[in-house]
């Protein structure tokens, strides 16, 4: 959430990074400022109608229960940003049975429960978390993560680019991990644990923890700890 005022208008912003295609995600742009809205109906004891309503949501065949919820039809679909806009004069006029300071109480309140809350994972962290789920099911294709996300691979690819990274740096990061915990972790041979890689043979494997640790497969299983790696380019840090 996030509130601009320019003196004579108050917009407050709903920022959601999920793609259009996802039917849940255009679902909370649609209704999330019209529910906030009504809170704020409620605690000032009267209708507030907004100037204007920008959704970044595909437009829906019919929108009766969004312009019954924003009490508006002045809802643009498709916008940049999911935006409400009040006059700040509307949000500001005084509000019957006001208790003085306790505005103050309930933002400090506030801010304690925001400094305390777990953030949300941005769409690199949900893809990484698909890509790592799947390690444990199957050596991961572009279409089987894009079926976990709900979205399609062409999708899939444009928002790793937005994300300035690719399919295979990311592949990589994961399979470090997948490999990293299966050596110590599993009496796996190593054949079967490139098979569980995607590996063609157990020398790729071998090639690739030495490059990563500067050791063998071997010599990882028996002290069952990680020397300092470098970083696997483009990937994050582990």
């Amino acid at each position: 959430m996030r509130i601009t005022e320019d003196g004579e208008q108050v917009v407050i912003s709903h920022v959601n990074e999920a793609d259009l295609t996802y039917e849940a995600a255009c679902a909370i742009r649609a209704y999330a400022l019209g529910l906030y809205q009504r809170r704020l109906g409620e605690a000032a004891q009267r209708r507030l109608v907004p100037l204007r309503v920008t959704l970044a949501a595909k437009a829906p065949r019919r929108h009766g229960a969004l312009i019954e919820l924003y009490g508006t039809r002045a809802i643009d679909f498709e916008a940049p940003a999911t935006t409400v806009t009040f006059l700040a004069s509307d949000l500001t006029a005084p509000t019957p049975h006001a208790q003085p300071g306790l505005s103050a109480v309930l933002r400090r309140l506030a801010e304690q429960s925001l400094a305390a809350a777990i953030p949300l994972h941005n769409w690199l962290d949900l893809f990484r978390t698909a890509l790592a789920s799947l390690y444990d099911e199957t050596v991961p294709t572009p279409a089987a993560v894009a079926r976990r996300m709900a979205v399609s691979t062409r999708t899939l690819q444009r928002r790793l680019d937005e994300h300035d990274t690719t399919w295979s740096t990311e592949v990589e990061g994961a399979r470090r991990d997948h490999i990293t915990h299966l050596l110590p972790g599993s009496d796996l041979s190593i054949d079967a644990i490139a098979t569980r890689s995607g590996y063609a043979d157990a020398r790729a494997p071998c090639r690739a923890v030495q490059g990563w640790y500067g050791t063998t497969p071997a010599a990882l299983r028996r002290t069952g700890r990680l020397p300092n790696a470098p970083p696997v380019p483009g990937a994050p840090p582990r």
